[in-house]
């Protein structure tokens, strides 16, 4: 945009704008006061022309009475010497010119269409009476001065009706004017003074509207509009940390902190672009990381699914065999003991059988293990209750109890003091702590320190359940895996089938929580497990576990 000129400025046309209104109301107030001065001082005038001929025809009338022609000329001569009167008549009834200050018309006879008469003889029938304000008339005189022409009818009375003089006045109601002109030189001088003086105070005022408008405009519209349009100006130039320092409160102040807030999310999202841009290849390697995550665990849901199924198949497969098998050892037993063979001998076959015995167990426990393992993918959950977890736990360590003792382990227990209630099914959650439980003395086969933690977490209404282990921790590599099933890193005979964690985690999945590892090698070991404390997933498969020791989770 091209720069803006000072004639297109706001200020300049506001400014414009209280010109004209204050020329337009200060010039209206100038001509209407001088107006109704000039009118004030004509009517004045006029009144007191009007009383200067009253008192001329008082002065005259008993010369008149007595018909004394040369007392009435001195009598009008004296008083039309006077400085502002500049002639006085006197006309007859007919318009013929009977007295006055300058002698040489007397006798001449006016035109009754003439101003001085047509305020009565306009119309057929002469007025007897007019108003003041028809009375006077103003014209000018050669010289250019205005003058007042006062008429002032001469009426008929009883004692002017003589003989040989004037008729009744029921017969002949005027016998003459008095015509009375004066001159208007001083009022219009003071006139003309008034106007000045008027005029001065318009201008006076008019400057006194001006100056302080000239600097609000300039402070409260000008300067302020001048620092938007440069910090418009400035932002458009790449600068977003330009900020415009507000003045007051009114609108022009509000978009200044507008401004400012502008900026400021400019600069804030054009941070955040660069970050974005100087950060872009390690959020895509963040988020790829997350998207192996979810194809990690999608692919393990998907392999416990199946693994779900091929477990059932097979423990339902070998269960019946193996059952068999243990039935018909105990019908040998009894049958050695029933026979005549040497003690010696049964006690060597009775051995043999044990073994044999042994490990079928074993082979069944593992069977077991497979059924529980697919039937938490299938089963139901048991009706949930409100339970606390911190008994949940003391039940689960009575019973192991005997193994951390013969461990060597020292248990450390720290519970929530406030109690932790929760909705869930209490067999489920006392499996899956033994499991946890076991697996963290496992961990520790020459001694350590087991512990137990709980806590309320109110902001998230839920549950927090800690078990630590100070054994060699879980390597990287195993890390992942962990929750697999058959996934086991326990070389030693008889370890379990690696179905421990897995079932575990289905139990948290199922109650609505999450479960995480953090661990490093050679600092221990921590399952943190987080169930809220009020179910919010439907009714979850059931799972009940039976041997759980023998069962090696």
């Amino acid at each position: 945009m091209s720069r803006l000129k000072f004639y297109n400025s706001i200020s300049l046309q506001i400014f414009l704008f209280i010109v004209f209104i204050a020329v337009v109301f200060l010039g209206m107030f100038a001509y209407m006061s001088i107006t109704e001065h000039r009118r004030q001082l004509t009517d004045i005038t006029a009144q007191m022309v009007h009383r200067d001929s009253d008192i001329i025809k008082r002065s005259i009338y008993f010369d008149m009475l007595e018909n004394r022609k040369d007392d009435i000329y001195r009598i009008i001569n004296t008083i039309g010497n006077e400085p502002s009167v500049e002639r006085i008549r006197i006309y007859n009834d007919v318009g013929v010119i009977s007295y006055s200050t300058d002698s040489t018309e007397i006798g001449q006879k006016i035109d009754l269409a003439a101003p001085t008469c047509r305020v009565c003889h306009s119309s057929k029938n002469p007025r007897t009476e007019a108003d003041l304000g028809r009375r006077y008339r103003i014209f000018r005189s050669r010289e250019g001065t205005r003058i007042m022409g006062m008429i002032n009818p001469i009426y008929n009375q009883a004692q002017c009706a003589v003989p040989g003089c004037h008729a009744p006045p029921d017969q002949k109601k005027i016998l003459g004017v008095l015509d009375l002109q004066v001159s208007l030189a001083n009022v219009d001088r003071n006139i003309a003074a008034n106007k000045r003086r008027i005029v001065l105070y318009a201008i006076a005022i008019f400057l006194f509207i001006l100056l302080p408008s000239a600097l609000f405009l300039q402070t409260m519209v000008y300067k302020p509009i001048r620092s938007l349009i440069k910090g418009t100006a400035e932002v458009a130039h790449g600068n977003l940390d330009y900020r415009i320092a507000p003045q007051g409160k009114n609108e022009i102040a509000l978009l200044a902190y507008s401004f400012n807030r502008m900026t400021a999310n400019l600069k804030r999202a054009q941070e955040e672009l660069t970050a974005w841009s100087q950060t872009l290849e390690k959020r895509v390697e963040e988020k790829a990381r997350e998207l192996k995550r979810a194809q990690d665990y999608l692919i393990q849901v998907e392999k416990m699914a199946s693994l779900g199924k091929l477990a059932a198949t097979v423990a339902h497969e070998l269960n019946n065999p193996l059952a068999g098998v243990l039935t018909y050892i105990k019908l040998f037993e009894k049958q050695i003991q029933k026979s005549e063979l040497p003690d010696e001998k049964k006690r060597t076959i009775q051995e043999s059988l044990d073994i044999v015995e042994e490990e079928i167990k074993r082979c069944g426990n593992i069977v077991s293990n497979l059924l529980v393992f697919s039937r938490a993918e299938s089963a139901r959950f048991e009706k949930k209750t409100l339970k606390d977890i911190n008994s949940i736990i003391e039940k689960s360590l009575i019973l192991l109890q005997p193994k951390i003792k013969d461990a060597n382990v020292r248990l450390v227990k720290q519970y929530g003091y406030e109690g932790c209630p929760v909705e869930c099914n209490e067999a489920q959650i006392k499996q899956a702590m033994v499991a946890l439980l076991v697996n963290a003395i496992e961990a520790m086969p020459n001694g350590g320190t087991l512990t137990v933690s709980t806590h309320c977490l109110k902001a998230e209404d839920a549950v927090e359940i800690r078990v630590s282990d100070t054994g060699p921790g879980i390597p990287e590599d195993v890390l992942p895996h962990i929750f697999e099933p058959f996934f086991s890193t326990k070389q030693k005979e008889g370890a379990g089938a690696g179905l421990g964690l897995s079932v575990v985690y289905g139990i948290v999945q199922r109650h609505g929580g999450e479960i995480k590892v953090d661990t490093k090698p050679g600092a221990g070991t921590t399952f943190v497990i987080k169930i809220p404390k009020h179910s919010r997933s439907a009714e979850a498969p059931e799972v009940q576990y039976e041997g759980v020791e023998a069962a090696g989770l």
